[in-house]
């Protein structure tokens, strides 16, 4: 009648739905929400939760990627085609700009033109994201 929960269930799983895949990997996923908690905030701003993320998900190079994420949202807020919108750090769904936000740490130097005024201060930003992106694909 009850069930225990230290031990496997026995019998048929319940198959995941197709189409219920995560839609990014679980780096991308802290990188996302930590850019949700950050932005509202302006750039250099300080999040204790976002540090402890960072911390949890990539260990000693937490702090690497806080201050790559810094460099990134400074870059943004200097030379951004516009103000991005973002969801709450609990929503579920994509805007358009986190959307390209992950475009960017995904392919660097595809996305950034599309982020970017200065096609200069882009090139850089795309060094930025690649290293967020490489960072994010090793944790």
């Amino acid at each position: 009648m009850f069930q225990t929960f230290d031990t496997p269930p026995t019998g048929p799983q319940p198959r995941r739905p197709a189409g219920n895949e995560p839609a990014h990997a679980e780096g991308e996923a802290v990188l996302l929400w930590c850019l949700r908690r950050l932005v509202p905030a302006g750039p250099g701003a300080r999040c204790s939760k976002v540090e402890v993320a960072l911390h949890r998900q990539f260990g000693a190079r937490g702090q690497e990627t806080l201050v790559l994420l810094h460099c990134l949202l400074q870059a943004l807020a200097v030379a951004g085609r516009a103000p991005l919108l973002l969801n709450p750090p609990c929503a579920a769904t994509l805007t358009a700009d986190e959307a390209a936000l992950l475009q960017l740490l995904r392919a660097p130097e595809v996305a950034a033109p599309a982020l970017f005024i200065d096609p200069g201060l882009g090139r850089a930003a795309a060094r930025i994201a690649g290293l967020l992106g490489a960072v994010t694909a090793a944790g």
